[in-house]
């Protein structure tokens, strides 16, 4: 019967922990807000006075998937390119889709580290975007054959 007592005690313990750390964060959410507090009703109320639906909003959410498609073939062919150099040993167990994953992670962390660099030399512009978008998706054309 003692188990069994400790055993719900170190449950609530975390639950407790993590009630006091949702109040901390809320208070101090809410402490740091202006005058837009309870105010989400009229958000609601109004969400930007148009349709909700409608051609231009399928419109633009296809252009985004377009081009979030773009910048993962972008990663994963800078991701490819890089991941020739690196020596992996595959044997009969060997995941192909686990090596394309990696290779779109390993991507997608040197294009975060060339864009922050690219944006503290003030070239964090739209054709520079184009540009590495293409150098990216050249990359993938080469590193079709790991697909």
């Amino acid at each position: 019967m003692a188990v069994e007592q400790n055993k719900s005690d170190r449950v609530g313990l975390p639950v407790i922990a993590l009630a006091i750390w949702t109040a901390v964060l809320l208070i101090a959410f809410f402490a740091n807000r202006g005058a837009d507090v309870g105010q989400l009703g009229k958000l609601f109320g109004n969400l930007g006075g148009a349709q909700w639906f409608g051609y231009d909003g399928v419109q633009e959410s296809v252009m985004g998937c377009l081009i979030a498609a773009a910048i993962l073939v972008s990663w994963f062919g800078l991701g490819s390119f890089v991941m020739r150099f690196i020596s992996a040993s595959r044997d009969e167990r060997h995941s192909h889709i686990l090596e394309i994953l990696l290779s779109v992670a390993v991507g997608a962390a040197i294009w975060s580290l060339i864009w922050f660099f690219l944006g503290t030399l003030g070239l964090y512009a739209f054709p520079t975007a184009i540009a590495s978008i293409a150098v990216g998706a050249i990359l993938a054309v080469v590193g079709r054959e790991r697909l």
